[in-house]
C-alpha cells in the first residue's frame, strides 16, 4: 500500500500520511491546523469565490477552525461561526475534542 499521498493546492504541496481506516481502505490524512501558510492560502481562494454580501459565515469540523478567522481577514464586518464535532474520527491520530465557538 502507498504510505504517502502529495497534495497540491494552487501553488502549494503537501506531503500526506496514508493513514488505514479498515483492513481494506485507508485514507491520506489531512490536517490543516498549524498550516498557516497553506490556511492562509486557502482562506484567500475562498474569500475570492464568495460573491453575495454574508452576515455569518458557519464553518463545520475542524477545517473550518482555521479557515473562519482567514476568511474573516477580508471580510472583517461579518461574524464566522465553527461548529466542532464532538468525538475523534477513525482517521485520526490524536484525542482533541472541539466545541463551537465564535470568532467575534
Amino acid at each position: 500500500m502507498q504510505k504517502q499521498y502529495e497534495l497540491t493546492i494552487g501553488k502549494l504541496k503537501r506531503t500526506l500520511p496514508i493513514i488505514p481506516i479498515t483492513d481494506t481502505a485507508a485514507i491520506a490524512s489531512f490536517v490543516l491546523l498549524g498550516d498557516a501558510e497553506l490556511t492562509r492560502y486557502a482562506a484567500k481562494e475562498l474569500a475570492k469565490r464568495i460573491n453575495i454580501p454574508f452576515d455569518y459565515l458557519v464553518t463545520l469540523e475542524s477545517k473550518g477552525i482555521p479557515l473562519g478567522p482567514g476568511i474573516e481577514l477580508d471580510y472583517p464586518s461579518s461574524t464566522i461561526l465553527c461548529v466542532a464535532k464532538k468525538r475523534e474520527g477513525l482517521y485520526e491520530k490524536s484525542n482533541r475534542h472541539w466545541h463551537a465557538f465564535n470568532y467575534h
